[in-house]
């Protein structure tokens, strides 16, 4: 059966050698902390710097629309023909 090797966590006073472990609080510890994907997405900013224009470019692409003219739609709602309850009945 396939198990998981253990993996053993970084000590503290490790990474900060500038202070006793003692000393250290919880939110300095994790002030500190940064995650796969933050280091990823920073390294993939500074390879990539028109990666944010990019992305503008695409949500205006996808989601940013052109206002609608009132008028236009309310003439286009009245021009509206109704639809039959069954459409495929054959009027005589």
């Amino acid at each position: 059966m396939w198990r998981r090797p253990a993996i053993a966590p970084k000590p503290v006073a490790d990474t900060v050698k500038s202070r006793p472990l003692t000393d250290i609080s919880p939110r300095s510890i994790m002030a500190m902390y940064e995650s796969d994907i933050t280091q990823f997405l920073k390294a993939l900013k500074q390879e990539r710097p028109s990666l944010d224009a990019e992305q503008r470019q695409g949500r205006a692409l996808l989601w940013d629309k052109t206002p609608i003219d009132l008028d236009e739609r309310a003439r286009g709602d009245a021009s509206r023909v109704a639809q039959k309850p069954y459409v495929y009945a054959q009027d005589k």
